[in-house]
Formats: C-alpha cells, structure tokens, sequence
C-alpha cells in the first residue's frame, strides 16, 4: 500500500487538475493502465481507499458544481476517464464488486448533475457497467441498482415551484425544464432497456421492484406535475407552460410504455414460470390493470360508457342525463394531444397481446376485449392494422371461428 498510493494519487491529481490536455490524456492512460493490470489483486480495503483518495477527487469538483462552464474539459477528460473507470470496475468486478454502492453513487451524482453533458455521461455509464457486470451479479447487488435508479428519477425530478421562480430568466427557466425532461427520457429508457436484458437475473423481488419504479413512483410523479400545470404560466410564461405540459404528456407515455414493455417481455417468458405463480399473478393483475388504463385513456370508452349509462336511465333518475346535479364529464381539451403521446404506448399493448401465448391471451381477452374493439375505429393506421392482425390471429381461435380460406382470385368483400 505504501508503494502503490502515492503513484496512484499523483496520477490522480493530474488527471482532475493539470491545465494541459496531453499531461491530463497520458496520467489518465497510465493510472488506468495500472489498474487493469494489477487490480485484480488489490484487497477490497485497497480498492475502496482508491476510490476514496484516488478516483473520487478525479470528478469531485465536477459533481458538485451548479453548472459546468469547460466543455472541452468535459469531452476530453471526463467522459473518457469514467469510462476507463466503469471499464476497471467491471474488469476486476470479482476484486471490486462489493463497492458497486459505492460506483452508482458515483454514476447517480453525474445523473442528477445540472449539466446535460454530465447527466449524459453518468446514463452511459450506468449503461455500460450493467451491460458489463449484470450476468455476475447477485440479487442483493440488482436491488442495490435499483435503489440507485430510484434515486436518479427523484434528483432528476421535475422542478418544484420554487425552483422554478428562483431560476433566472424565463428562457434559462425553459431550458432547465427541458433538459430535465431529456435526462428523465434517457432513464426511462435505460430501466427498460435493463430490464429487458437482465429479466433472467433479476429474481422475482427485483421484477417487482424495477416495475414499482418504472410504475408507482413516476407516474404518481407525473400525475401531481400534471394536476400543477396550470401554475406554471407564471414562471414559463403562458407558451412555457403549454409545452411543460407536453413534455409531461411524453414522460407519463414513456414511463408507460417502458413499464408495459417490461411486463409483456417477462409474462410472455419463461423468466415468470421460473420465479413462481405468485409473480405470474403479480404481473399479470398489474400489467392488465395499466394497459385497461392506458387504452381507456386512448379510445374514450369509459367516457362513452358512462355518457350511455345516464342516457339510459329513466327520467327523474339521479344518474340520468339532464337530472339535477348531474355531473357530465367535463371535455378534455387535450383529448387529441393525448392520443398522440399514448399512440406508442398503445402499438406496445398489441404487440405484447399478440406477444403472448394462446392460453394467456385469452385469460386477458375478457378484460381488454371492448376496448380492442373501440381501436378499429382509431385514427392511427399502425394501430388499426396491428389490432387487425389481432383479431385474426389471436382474437379469432379464442372464439373457435373456423378459418375460412380467401374467396379464389384473391377478392375481398367490401
């Protein structure tokens, strides 16, 4: 130890604080070039006093500045030098692995930086250390990535009011929204994306965890953002406002769609019989419930429904249409802004009905079979053809219909 921390420390020192490209280029190349090569027998204790006085000092005044003014040191320092370090943790992972806390806390400090750059960086990262480590990992360290992701989404949150009215001009106020939205997009997408890759090791409590955090929490995020849109034409004016309010639409849509992509891709897999029927019937009550939901959203029905339901009730009833304190659903001016965001959302539902086998479509088929039927008439042509092939493929054995060849000559009846 005596021998190795003082080079590893001077290195590091050069890296994070040497004015000169080409010094800072060649301390990083020679620091990480001695961890690649003699980390694996570093003792956990010496891992975590390099991480401590060596490596975290490299990125400690970044991490904690409100805003990153030198570009070129972010480009030609920083994003190479994590990526070494995500590179050296995943390389020696069995030497080092018990300090991965310590590495996403790292990551998660980049991810919620004010700096897109830097929260870019941190996702990337974040990306390749799963992409590298996740077949090795136990458990217990997936639960550790997933507490750390849950932190990500809370520190990159939408700004609160206050934030807001203490943020400079209208414009800077615009762009820090926008640049929250973008970051929260990328982790959207990386939830999915981990989730999809790694459903074989994440076990049945982490399933439910990673589904709690694409579902619960950000959606509940989403809907108290959306309940104080309004309020927001003070801080961004009244045209900042109508798009905050459209990048809430698109992160509620993204957050389910990712949410319900996850679902599909485990309940249509083996991954779900293998951690038992109490996940299967997790998955399955929970991935019904938020495709009812969406797809009620898309089409209108439970609106429609409702409005027939008072319509035929008898005069002098107090559900009917017209009878005092009658309470009609108000009209959704965003009704069509709404469609659009959850179109994807809604082309990810049928194509994960059609994923599923036959016996699981048609447990599903009962709760979702109106609506699908309401989607014949959407506006959206993928849409209208995916449920097209549903029904002859899916929708059509369910009810035994016997297949009947085409009429010869290839004619269609109209």
């Amino acid at each position: 130890m005596r021998l190795w921390f003082p080079v590893l420390t001077g290195l590091g020192r050069l890296v994070a604080n040497d004015p000169r490209l080409e010094i800072r280029s060649r301390a990083s190349h020679e620091l990480f070039g001695l961890l690649k090569v003699h980390g694996g027998g570093f003792s956990e204790g010496l891992w975590l006093l390099v991480y401590q006085g060596v490596l975290y000092p490299i990125f400690d005044d970044v991490v904690h500045m409100d805003e990153v003014h030198d570009t070129e040191w972010l480009r030609t320092t920083l994003e190479p030098t994590m990526g070494e370090l995500t590179s050296v943790f995943a390389r020696h992972f069995e030497a080092a692995g018990n300090l991965l806390p310590v590495h996403l806390t790292l990551l998660s400090k980049c991810v919620a930086h004010v700096n897109e750059k830097v929260a870019e960086i941190g996702i990337g990262n974040v990306r390749r250390l799963l992409s590298g480590c996740g077949a090795r990992m136990s458990g217990e360290m997936w639960g550790d990535v997933c507490s750390a992701m849950s932190r990500m989404f809370d520190r990159c949150g939408p700004l609160s009011d206050d934030e807001l009215v203490s943020e400079g001009t209208v414009d800077y106020r615009l762009m820090r929204v926008a640049t929250r939205h973008r970051v929260r997009m990328l982790l959207f997408r990386l939830v999915q994306d981990v989730c999809t890759d790694h459903a074989d090791e994440l076990g049945s409590a982490n399933v439910v965890s990673f589904l709690n955090l694409l579902g619960n929490t950000q959606h509940l995020a989403m809907e108290q953002s959306l309940s104080g849109a309004g309020d927001k034409a003070p801080a961004l004016g009244q045209v900042g406002a109508h798009q905050y309010l459209q990048m809430i639409y698109a992160e509620s849509a993204e957050a389910s769609r990712s949410e319900l992509s996850f679902m599909f891709s485990v309940y249509s897999s083996s991954t779900v019989e293998k951690q038992g029927n109490d996940v299967e019937r997790t998955l399955e009550a929970r991935l019904m419930d938020r495709a009812e939901d969406v797809l009620n959203k898309y089409t209108g029905l439970e609106r429609e429904l409702r409005a027939l339901a008072r319509k035929s009730q008898p005069a002098g009833h107090p559900g009917a249409s017209g009878a005092e304190g009658d309470a009609e659903d108000p009209p959704d001016p965003y009704t069509e802004q709404v469609r659009h965001v959850l179109c994807p959302t809604v082309v990810a539902i049928v194509e994960g009905l059609a994923s599923l086998g036959q016996a699981k479509f048609e447990r599903a088929l009962g709760r979702v079979f109106a609506l699908l039927c309401a989607l014949i008439e959407c506006s959206d042509q993928k849409v209208r053809r995916l449920v097209a092939d549903l029904f002859l493929n899916k929708v059509g054995p369910a009810l035994r219909l016997p297949c009947i060849p085409p009429a010869s000559g290839g004619g269609v009846l109209t």
